[in-house]
């Protein structure tokens, strides 16, 4: 009986094996498809992993689908994943989520897109995203100011239709597109049209070889387009790099307040075959948009800025450009303004325009004067700018430097400009509206210096001083017994009212200091200290200043009594190793430099002054 039940075991054993044997394990994430509609919460997870869209997918209001990291879902053609409710695709840097084609051999435009719907959420991060025709598009999908309705952030499109958008929105506002990398497009690689309030931000993007589209653009044509940032992205060439385009109809709504900042718009290796920066329309007003410290680099065959339309539309209204770099080939174009419109609403202040014999650096065939003033053109002699300019164009002054970062604010009646180029804050005392300018220079924009100089030089411009009591500056980091200097325009003279407080040097303008409110129209500013002799590190911290005239009378008493004997020269050289870290532990505490000025160093000024007779010259 026992034999006869290892035999039956055995059998049974055998069959087992050859049934797995003949028949293959089902893998585990085999094919799941999906279509239709989500009506509960749903997540697809690797185990179901890849998930295949035989027809439309749609997330229904009120409802979130959830893709975990690692997912791979394949799209059939045509077809779509619509969100009405909520997706969360958020894969990790070393587990991203991919949407693709399904077919055999993919291509761009396979499968249609990843649509949000008026009232859906999503955050889509970390996503493989290629093979689609739109493949993400938010359609009249709004949040409200810190809670973006939709962020797209860390993902790679790439491979997508070309002749088609990648990122399209449309009437949407306070969404987040941000670090993603978009390539190989051919139309537009990020689209807004009717939007507000978005944040497009450090994307990278880079068009397919032979693109005429536009990487970045921005239209009026399904309504307002305004008040969105268009920041720290980085655009490797194309046709073109950023587009305003106000519309072709007069009923197509403005584009304004839009803040394009701190963009690079085509590098040396990656030129921009057309214009870097395009403002055109036929239509509607591009106006109140700011442009700023952006870096644009055109193969110089058109202008690297162009503000232009088809007919002899004037659209432009309060465009402003400052502290951007435009760059081009030797004989390359630089800013353009086109026929019929007024360029007196265009103003291009504190950039740098540097084309080696330019076709043109700036050319103005619109009406009026164009504000040119305040730029740097590569040289300091006025006659090879006016060389560089055709048409009306005011380029006087130039600055003497390049200049490495700037920022303009308008201020309304007395008011604070924060966190400036200066390394600190400008505070304006004044009754209406006054406009300031900062810059930074990238190397001394005046004569030699006569002081000992730390390299570091800022620019300063008020518009006009009626009405203005003070300008404050705050010029930071600093340390005690520096010294703010103004350039003169012919030598470098000590600001007259300076203080040393908080890690900043203090700086106050009015009508009657050097330089005063009148002399405000663009002067360049350095730091530094004397450098005929070592300063009274202490007392300078004491006073706030080392032109203090105080210290004239210890500097005389150094230099005539202490350092004609072995052993005050020896207590002069103590006193320079020892004092520097005591004097910047005082300037940072007002209520220090009031006890170490009154209890010490004014007595010693006054017992100097009252035997200077015995031991002065």
């Amino acid at each position: 009986m026992k034999t006869k039940l290892l035999y039956v075991a055995i059998a049974l054993i055998v069959a087992v094996a050859l049934v797995a044997v003949a028949v293959p394990a089902v893998p585990v994430g085999a094919d799941t498809p999906v279509s239709g509609h989500i009506t509960v919460d749903t997540t697809w997870d690797t185990a179901g992993s890849p998930y295949i869209v035989t027809a439309d997918v749609t997330v229904d209001s009120g409802k979130t689908l959830t893709i975990d990291p690692g997912v791979t879902v394949k799209f059939n053609s045509g077809t779509s994943l619509y969100v009405d409710g909520t997706l969360v695709a958020e894969g990790t840097s070393g587990s991203n989520i991919v949407f693709t084609s399904n077919a055999g051999t993919p291509a761009g435009g396979d499968w249609w897109r990843i649509q949000f719907n008026t009232g859906s959420t999503g955050s889509v991060k970390y996503c493989d995203i290629a093979y689609g025709t739109i493949p993400i598009y938010l359609n009249s999908v709004s949040g409200s100011e810190g809670n973006p309705a939709v962020t797209v952030e860390n993902c790679n499109l790439h491979d997508n239709k070309t002749g088609s958008t990648t990122i399209s929105l449309i009437t949407s506002d306070y969404n987040t597109i941000k670090d993603n990398t978009v390539s190989d497009y051919d139309a537009e690689g990020i689209w807004l049209d009717g939007c507000s309030h978005n944040n497009i931000e450090g994307n990278e993007l880079t068009p397919a070889s032979g693109h005429y589209g536009d990487s970045i653009a921005l239209s009026g044509n399904h309504g307002a387009c305004s008040y969105n940032t268009i920041k720290d992205n980085t655009i490797n060439g194309g046709w073109v790099g950023i587009f305003l385009c106000g519309g072709f109809t007069t009923g197509d709504d403005d584009i304004h307040n839009n803040l394009i900042e701190d963009n690079t718009v085509g590098t040396a290796s990656a030129k921009i075959e057309g214009n870097a920066l395009s403002l055109m329309t036929d239509g509607a007003l591009v106006r109140d948009n700011i442009f700023r410290n952006n870096s644009f680099y055109t193969d110089g065959n058109y202008g690297l800025i162009a503000i232009w339309s088809f007919g002899t539309y004037d659209f432009a209204d309060n465009i402003e450009l400052t502290g951007n770099t435009f760059t081009a080939p030797s004989g390359g174009r630089g800013l353009y303004i086109g026929g019929g419109v007024d360029a007196t609403e265009v103003t291009a202040n504190f950039n740098n325009i540097v084309i080696d014999a330019p076709n043109y650096a700036a050319k103005n065939q619109g009406t009026g004067t164009l504000n040119a003033e305040h730029n740097w053109w590569g040289t300091t002699t006025g006659s090879e700018i006016l060389a560089m300019l055709v048409g009306t164009v005011d380029y006087d002054p130039w600055l003497g430097a390049s200049i490495a970062e700037a920022d303009s604010a308008t201020i309304t009646g007395s008011g604070t400009m924060q966190d400036t180029p200066t390394g600190g804050d400008v505070t304006l005392d004044a009754t209406g509206d006054h406009t300031v300018t900062t810059a930074t220079y990238t190397s001394n924009p005046g004569g030699t210096p006569t002081f000992t100089a730390t390299g570091d030089y800022w620019d300063v411009h008020l518009d006009d001083d009626t009405g203005v009591n003070s300008l404050t500056i705050q010029f930071c980091p600093a340390t005690a017994g520096k010294t703010i200097y103004y350039w003169a325009g012919s030598s470098w003279q000590a600001c007259s009212q300076q203080s040393y407080s908080g890690g900043c040097i203090v700086v106050t303008i009015t009508a009657s200091t050097d330089p005063s409110l009148s002399e405000l129209t663009g002067i360049p500013f350095g730091e530094g200290q004397e450098a005929a002799e070592p300063g009274c590190f202490i007392a300078t911290a004491a006073y706030g200043t080392s032109t203090a005239e105080q210290l004239d009378v210890l500097r005389a008493f150094r230099d005539q009594v202490l350092l004609e004997s072995t052993i005050g020269s020896q207590f002069v050289a103590l006193y320079y190793q020892m004092s520097p870290p005591v004097a910047e532990f005082i300037s940072g505490n007002s209520f220090l430099k009031t006890v170490v000025r009154e209890l010490l160093v004014d007595p010693m000024v006054s017992l100097a002054k009252l035997t200077q007779s015995i031991w002065g010259d």
